[in-house]
């Protein structure tokens, strides 16, 4: 584990037995982006133990990005002006990003046998609030930048083409258009993208890629209906280990998002509808008229994982116990 703290000092840490401190490297203002990377060096395969020895990048305040890693090594790698916003690491073309404060792009293929020459450098057209900036990776070379803006901008490093995701979806029906997306995070295993509002909302884009190939304009994303949390104006978005997680951050607190999927279930004259996770809609066949059925709503104390029926009986699930109700009318 590699932290930085405002006072400019980088450490690594071992955490295979409790908290235990290797190094660290002090550099001038405060240290807040660490990225790894998996460097390939002398034209060898990344990932090796031989190869890696847990190389990081780190910078922040003061505009200095350095290359280390937990054998007490580190260089300076590049100087940009302004602070550091972002760090990322793009592992097909063996270079790092770097987004400044300026709203400049700064890429450098990196060889270590020869001095460091920006490859690209790209003047970001953002027009949000630059303390909101924030730009991560959203697929194979595309990234994902928002600013306080009502729009997420992103960017094929592969191809230098651009295109935006905005607020004005017709899946989020106009309620939101006027809003402004505070912070982005990607799921790279469900393949979304989530945005935190002013206002409180996440919203959510789906790739509808069937290749591992990014999307190349805004129709390959399928917005997703927006999420209204409680608290106002979402600070930061964290997907979870099992990527159906998703949390968020308010100045207030913070509330955690679990993805449900739905159940449903016909027998005999049993209709059972999941409409969220504690509540299923039971309808039961009205035998005195043709076109009419009984509605009840059942509410219960647990997350529902599965359900089912039998005769008069329900049977709701939720992975560890099983509740079982006679159902009358």
């Amino acid at each position: 584990m590699v932290t930085g703290d405002v006072k400019g000092t980088c450490a690594v840490w071992r955490t295979h037995k409790g908290m235990t401190p290797v190094c660290q490297y002090t550099r001038e203002g405060a240290v807040n982006q660490i990225v790894f990377c998996s460097l390939i060096l002398n034209n060898t395969v990344p990932n090796t133990a031989d190869n890696t020895s847990s190389l990081f990048f780190f910078g922040g305040q003061s505009g200095s990005v350095c290359l280390a890693d937990d054998l007490k090594n580190c260089s300076e790698v590049c100087k940009v002006p302004g602070s550091v916003k972002n760090i990322l690491f793009y592992e097909k073309e063996n270079s790092v990003i770097i987004i400044t404060s300026h709203l400049l792009l700064v890429q450098f293929k990196l060889n270590l046998a020869e001095k460091l020459v920006p490859d690209r450098k790209v003047k970001l057209a953002v027009a949000g609030n630059p303390e909101f900036l924030n730009t991560i990776w959203a697929g194979q070379g595309l990234m994902a930048t928002c600013s306080g803006e009502n729009m997420i901008r992103m960017f094929s490093i592969a191809s230098d083409e651009n295109y935006v995701l905005t607020l004005a979806e017709p899946a989020f029906q106009g309620h939101i258009y006027q809003d402004k997306i505070n912070c982005i995070a990607y799921n790279p295993k469900s393949r979304i993208l989530a945005g935190g509002t002013k206002n409180g909302f996440i919203v959510m884009w789906k790739c509808k890629q069937m290749t591992v190939a990014s999307p190349d304009s805004s129709d390959g994303w399928e917005a997703r209906t927006p999420v209204r949390c409680q608290g106002t104006g979402v600070l930061g978005l964290s997907w979870g280990g099992s990527s159906n997680v998703i949390s968020a951050l308010y100045p207030t607190g913070a509330t955690v998002l679990t993805h449900t999927i739905l159940k449903k279930k016909m027998k005999g004259n049993f209709k059972m509808i999941q409409v969220s996770n504690k509540a299923v809609e039971v309808r039961i066949k009205n035998e005195n008229a043709n076109n009419s059925d009984y509605q009840i709503m059942m509410t219960l104390g647990m997350n529902i994982k599965g359900i089912d029926c039998c005769g008069q009986h329900t049977l709701f699930w939720n992975g560890k116990f099983l509740q079982v109700y006679d159902v009358n009318v």
